[in-house]
């Protein structure tokens, strides 16, 4: 089985780039299901606004928000346990290989 969620790593890049302490972010979450592996789809902010020009939202749009985010997810990702980096800037299907084979080699 596989479970997607954002909402720690997430809470914790987002809540950091607008100001927020990121130990005091881990600290209030620390009671919630953590999980066995987190994949980061690692890309570039604006390789990303290439491939996708339309219908951006907000935070899309804003690409040195996007920087600082990206910077807490791969500083979470270089002292976290259980996260898996990838580089999102390759093809989809390549990306979604790799996925694949870090989860079959963990069932």
């Amino acid at each position: 089985m596989l479970v997607c969620d954002r909402y720690l790593a997430s809470s914790i890049a987002y809540g950091e780039a607008q100001g927020l302490d990121a130990a005091w972010l881990t600290d209030i979450q620390q009671y919630l299901p953590q999980p066995d592996i987190t994949f980061l789809l690692d890309i570039d902010p604006n390789v990303s606004a290439t491939r996708k020009t339309a219908d951006r939202d907000k935070y899309e749009r804003d690409l040195a928000a996007l920087g600082r985010v990206r910077s807490n997810y791969t500083r979470q990702a270089a002292t976290g346990a259980g996260w898996s980096l990838l580089d999102a800037s390759r093809d989809r299907e390549a990306v979604a290989a790799d996925v694949w084979k870090i989860v079959a080699a963990r069932l």
